[in-house]
């Protein structure tokens, strides 16, 4: 299962159309903490996240995720490019894909992660 993790409702449903045209299995989460608690219910192969978000940001999830299942891959969605952001790239388990993403490129990253 691939949890998706967006404050903007449109970027998380259009992620999630084509996530599932693929036959991806999606749940969505509208905040960290509402991630954390799904992530706890279901087996989470695929974290896709926001990186900028109130409260709890996309990398403390990405943390508190892995911390309960090192095997979850983590695709970090942001507009912004920060140092911080950066560093995820040199992890095989995780990505940076920067906003706005075409489809094809989403597609590829979540298709490399899950590889991995």
């Amino acid at each position: 299962m691939n949890l998706l993790v967006d404050d903007d409702a449109s970027l998380r449903k259009l992620m999630r159309i084509i996530l599932a045209a693929q036959g991806y299995e999606v749940v969505e989460a509208a905040s960290a903490e509402e991630a954390l608690a799904l992530s706890a219910q279901h087996d989470v192969e695929l974290l896709l996240t926001d990186m900028r978000m109130p409260g709890m940001n996309g990398k403390e999830l990405a943390a508190a995720v892995t911390a309960n299942n090192p095997n979850v891959a983590v695709l970090f969605v942001s507009g912004v490019i920060d140092e911080d952001t950066g560093r995820e790239r040199g992890n095989a388990r995780q990505a940076f894909l920067q906003k706005p993403a075409t489809p094809d490129a989403l597609l590829a990253s979540v298709e490399a992660l899950l590889r991995s």
